[in-house]
Protein backbone atom coordinates (compact mmCIF):
# COMPACT_ATOMS: atom_id res chain seq x y z
CA UNK A 1 0.00 0.00 0.00
CA UNK A 2 1.47 3.19 -1.04
CA UNK A 3 1.25 6.42 1.55
CA UNK A 4 -0.81 8.26 -0.79
CA UNK A 5 -3.52 5.48 -0.22
CA UNK A 6 -3.65 4.58 3.43
CA UNK A 7 -3.77 8.65 3.38
CA UNK A 8 -6.85 8.44 1.37
CA UNK A 9 -8.59 5.27 3.05
CA UNK A 10 -7.72 7.64 6.58
CA UNK A 11 -9.57 10.51 5.12
CA UNK A 12 -12.67 8.46 3.95
CA UNK A 13 -13.20 7.43 7.73
CA UNK A 14 -12.45 11.17 8.95
CA UNK A 15 -15.34 12.12 6.93
CA UNK A 16 -17.38 9.92 8.55
CA UNK A 17 -17.39 11.79 11.87
CA UNK A 18 -20.14 13.98 12.26
CA UNK A 19 -18.72 16.25 15.15
CA UNK A 20 -15.62 16.58 12.95
CA UNK A 21 -16.96 16.89 9.71
CA UNK A 22 -19.13 19.97 11.17
CA UNK A 23 -22.15 18.15 9.82
CA UNK A 24 -25.38 17.82 12.44
CA UNK A 25 -25.56 14.75 14.01
CA UNK A 26 -27.95 11.83 13.90
CA UNK A 27 -31.15 12.66 15.95
CA UNK A 28 -30.59 10.15 17.70
CA UNK A 29 -28.05 10.83 18.66
CA UNK A 30 -28.73 13.93 19.96
CA UNK A 31 -31.37 12.32 22.08
CA UNK A 32 -28.23 10.64 23.77
CA UNK A 33 -26.39 13.72 24.20
CA UNK A 34 -26.93 15.06 28.43
CA UNK A 35 -28.60 17.81 28.94
CA UNK A 36 -26.79 20.40 31.57
CA UNK A 37 -29.10 21.05 34.47
CA UNK A 38 -30.30 24.11 35.30
CA UNK A 39 -28.27 26.11 38.32
CA UNK A 40 -30.67 25.41 42.03
CA UNK A 41 -31.34 29.02 42.68
CA UNK A 42 -31.06 29.45 46.50
CA UNK A 43 -31.84 32.22 47.99
CA UNK A 44 -28.60 34.24 49.20
CA UNK A 45 -27.07 34.05 53.06
CA UNK A 46 -28.02 36.94 54.93
CA UNK A 47 -24.12 38.07 55.60
CA UNK A 48 -24.52 41.16 57.36
CA UNK A 49 -22.76 40.35 60.47
CA UNK A 50 -23.70 43.83 62.11
CA UNK A 51 -21.62 44.57 65.39
CA UNK A 52 -19.84 40.82 64.99
CA UNK A 53 -18.41 42.09 61.45
CA UNK A 54 -14.94 43.85 62.93
CA UNK A 55 -13.88 40.65 65.22
CA UNK A 56 -15.06 38.59 61.54
CA UNK A 57 -12.26 40.82 59.40
CA UNK A 58 -9.49 40.20 62.64
CA UNK A 59 -10.58 36.68 62.19
CA UNK A 60 -9.80 36.70 58.07
CA UNK A 61 -7.20 38.24 59.03
CA UNK A 62 -5.78 35.85 61.49
CA UNK A 63 -6.73 33.39 59.07
CA UNK A 64 -4.24 34.92 56.26
CA UNK A 65 -1.42 35.40 58.25
CA UNK A 66 -1.16 31.34 59.18
CA UNK A 67 -0.62 31.13 55.69
CA UNK A 68 -4.83 29.60 54.44
CA UNK A 69 -5.82 29.42 51.04
CA UNK A 70 -7.91 32.17 49.47
CA UNK A 71 -11.00 30.03 49.25
CA UNK A 72 -10.51 28.52 52.52
CA UNK A 73 -10.38 32.24 54.07
CA UNK A 74 -13.43 33.01 52.16
CA UNK A 75 -15.54 30.05 53.30
CA UNK A 76 -14.44 30.43 57.13
CA UNK A 77 -15.33 33.96 56.52
CA UNK A 78 -18.88 33.37 54.74
CA UNK A 79 -19.63 30.58 57.25
CA UNK A 80 -19.18 32.83 60.47
CA UNK A 81 -20.70 35.99 59.28
CA UNK A 82 -23.85 34.06 58.07
CA UNK A 83 -23.86 32.46 61.65
CA UNK A 84 -23.63 35.97 62.99
CA UNK A 85 -26.51 37.15 60.73
CA UNK A 86 -29.09 34.71 60.09
CA UNK A 87 -29.12 33.40 64.15
CA UNK A 88 -26.86 35.60 66.73
CA UNK A 89 -28.95 39.16 65.15
CA UNK A 90 -32.32 37.32 64.24
CA UNK A 91 -32.42 34.62 67.10
CA UNK A 92 -30.66 35.82 69.98
CA UNK A 93 -29.95 39.12 72.37
CA UNK A 94 -26.53 38.44 71.77
CA UNK A 95 -24.23 41.57 70.87
CA UNK A 96 -20.80 40.02 71.56
CA UNK A 97 -18.89 37.15 70.63
CA UNK A 98 -18.61 36.90 74.44
CA UNK A 99 -22.45 36.38 74.74
CA UNK A 100 -22.24 33.74 72.49
CA UNK A 101 -21.91 30.02 74.31
CA UNK A 102 -22.31 25.80 72.91
CA UNK A 103 -26.23 26.22 72.61
CA UNK A 104 -26.35 29.01 70.21
CA UNK A 105 -23.84 27.08 67.63
CA UNK A 106 -25.87 24.07 67.98
CA UNK A 107 -29.05 25.23 67.55
CA UNK A 108 -27.66 26.82 64.62
CA UNK A 109 -26.34 23.30 63.69
CA UNK A 110 -29.96 21.57 64.19
CA UNK A 111 -31.29 24.44 61.94
CA UNK A 112 -28.33 23.65 58.79
CA UNK A 113 -29.18 19.92 59.29
CA UNK A 114 -32.75 20.27 59.36
CA UNK A 115 -32.53 22.79 55.92
CA UNK A 116 -29.83 20.91 53.74
CA UNK A 117 -29.33 17.13 55.23
CA UNK A 118 -31.44 15.76 52.57
CA UNK A 119 -29.61 17.47 49.57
Amino acid sequence: MTPETAIAQISHLRKRWPAESGAAADPQEERKTMAVPEPCSRPRKQLDAGVFQPEIGSFRLHLAAEGKAAKTIRNYVEAVQWFAAACLRRQTLRTRWEQVDGQDIERWMVHLLGRYSHA
